[in-house]
């Protein structure tokens, strides 16, 4: 017995769920687009050439004998234009660039931040070999030799927080699309996924580089071991056992000796 809905008795069941579906997939594919994921989409249309004819004869009775006919058939497929929709690969490109800048910010950043610090550093360790008379010797060799240690290790540093900032920016983007796709499997309509993954987009990089700016490394020279370093350790253990000294001896003028920052090298 027809159930009067159609669509092989389901009451058209079968088309609303097909047309839902596909209506899914393209808010899919849209918001894939977006974030550059899916490959660009080609498309074919064929160049057909020209139709064949084909000869052949109908007997014609009324005027004897046989008369020629012609009849075209269908034209042949000759080959494809195509055209390629870069939405996608454009897409990925542009997310790439901001992620490069994210990535380039934040190593500018620690790199000024890192020259800083070893200006300061050289300043001091060359006033401390000049005081301490270790200067042009082996022990201002080593110690230059440690700056420079800890400059490498500093630019590496650098280099590492840059590649994390970028991959924090990119990891977030990717979250942000699948949770869209999830959302338009629970019924979200095109429009708003898509409007949402443009503000993302939009965003990602933007706040990635607002919190570069609070991700600097420290300063890797101190406590590194440098000379300055020692001689500043010294003088506060000779003020410690001075503070320590005077109230012992109960506030007489008792002091240690001080540290006068010299260090003994068999460098020259």
């Amino acid at each position: 017995m027809d159930s009067g809905g159609g669509g092989g008795g389901d009451g058209g069941y079968s088309a609303q769920q097909a047309a839902q579906e596909a209506r899914k997939e393209a808010a899919r594919a849209a918001v894939n687009r977006i974030f550059g994921v899916g490959g660009d989409v080609v498309t074919k249309t064929p160049i057909y050439g020209e139709a064949p004819v084909n000869q052949g004869y109908f007997e014609g009775a009324d005027m004897g004998g046989y008369v020629p006919a012609s009849t075209t058939g269908a034209a042949p497929v000759i080959g494809y234009n195509e055209t390629t929709d870069t939405a996608a690969s454009d897409a990925l490109k542009a997310r790439q660039a901001g992620y490069d800048r994210v990535k380039t910010a934040t190593y500018d950043l620690n790199k000024q931040k890192l020259d800083t610090d070893r200006t300061d550093a050289a300043r001091a360790l060359k006033f401390a070999l000049l005081r301490s008379g270790n200067a042009g010797g082996g022990l201002d060799i080593d110690q230059n030799n440690l700056l420079q240690r800890k400059t490498d290790q500093g630019i590496i540093d650098s280099t590492n927080m840059a590649d994390a900032a970028a991959l924090q920016a990119k990891t977030s983007d990717e979250k942000a699309r699948l949770d869209l796709l999830s959302r338009i499997d629970a019924g979200m309509d095109q429009g708003s996924a898509v409007q949402g993954a443009q503000s993302q987009l939009q965003s990602s990089a933007d706040t990635a580089l607002s919190q570069a700016k609070g991700n600097v490394i420290g300063n890797v020279f101190d406590n590194a071991g440098l000379l300055y370093q020692t001689a500043q350790g010294g003088n506060a253990y000779a003020n410690g056992m001075n503070n320590y000294m005077r109230r012992k001896s109960g506030g007489m003028g008792v002091s240690a000796p001080s540290f006068s920052g010299v260090v003994n090298s068999t460098g020259g």
